[in-house]
């Protein structure tokens, strides 16, 4: 069916993490990169850091 995923797959599980991220940092227009990631890692603890830049990239390219 349609919304059915492999056994393992987290893709979608990243996506949305990384969207709820970058809703964050639209909310909170964090003045630079640094207190940026940091309040990531606070709101997101578990959230790898390449997933954190990977958000943090995407605000800023549609800033």
């Amino acid at each position: 069916m349609g919304g059915e995923r492999k056994a393992g797959s987290t893709k979608p599980l990243v996506d949305e993490s990384v969207a709820e991220m970058r809703q964050l940092l639209i909310e909170m227009q964090a003045i630079d990169t640094a207190s940026a990631l940091r309040s990531l890692r606070r709101a997101f603890p578990y959230a790898p850091l390449a997933d954190r830049v990977r958000a943090l990239a995407g605000t800023v390219a549609k800033s």
